[in-house]
């Protein structure tokens, strides 16, 4: 599956988190009565106009197994290629927008959090520049969650995440509210460093007890957790488009 997805451009929308992201999976997909879902999944052309196979809610829609999904995207790979010869880019850092919905997508996920934070955006963007070829290396794609901060505003929000520049790998815990410190490494440091702290982090990290979606919802309750999207919509107030 992982071998299949290298031939597209994979995105994964914020859903309720982004206005203009919302409008465009509504025209991607509507729901129950017109409304946007929580999870909405097609495959587009390269130019992102076109699509290439019908919308849903998720891949189970058009396959009934991840050998077979990866097949079908197998063949659209080889049905729809590029014109283009143009030397491609440098694949840049898959980043998550803000500390507070990284933490939360990756407790869901299950996954370990790479937090880069500069003392400015332009050591925040010279330490992204150094992580993103060992984001895409066969040894650590799709291992982790990542985010980058311009400043050490927002980490003292999370308990046990530490509050300077740098490095910080973390496991969130399951509301991603706190979490604990896997492996760190300086500001400045090369490529050796940053991939040894992500082998580290890989080590240490423990894959939690997933548990029922009710039950998991009712502990964050009688915990006090609760969550308001960027955008105040959700799947109990419907978006259906914007308002002018």
């Amino acid at each position: 599956m992982v071998t299949a997805s290298r031939n597209f451009v994979c995105v994964r929308p914020k859903s309720f988190e982004d206005l203009d992201e919302s409008e465009l999976l509504l025209s991607i997909y509507r729901g129950r009565n017109g409304r946007l879902e929580n999870t909405v999944f097609t495959v587009l052309d390269s130019d992102g106009e076109e699509q290439l196979t019908r919308s849903g809610r998720s891949p189970k829609w058009l396959s009934s197994d991840a050998d077979e999904f990866a097949e079908l995207l197998s063949e659209l790979a080889e049905e729809h290629v590029s014109p283009s010869k143009r030397k491609g880019k440098s694949r840049s850092l898959p980043t998550i927008k803000g500390l507070k919905l990284a933490m939360n997508v990756t407790a869901c996920d299950s996954m370990p959090l790479v937090v880069a934070v500069g003392k400015d955006e332009k050591a925040a963007k010279k330490l992204r520049e150094r992580l993103a070829p060992l984001a895409w290396s066969d040894e650590f794609i799709g291992r982790f969650r990542w985010v980058s901060l311009a400043d050490t505003e927002e980490l003292s929000k999370h308990e046990g995440m530490p509050t300077e520049p740098g490095l910080h790998i973390v496991q969130p815990d399951a509301f991603g509210i706190s979490c604990e410190l896997l492996a760190q490494a300086k500001p400045g440091a090369r490529e050796k460093a940053l991939s040894a702290a992500l082998t580290e982090a890989l080590e240490t990290f423990e894959v939690r007890r997933k548990r029922r979606r009710g039950q998991h919802v009712r502990e964050g309750e009688r915990k006090g957790y609760s969550w308001e999207h960027a955008t105040g919509h959700s799947e109990r107030v419907p978006f259906t488009g914007k308002k002018d």
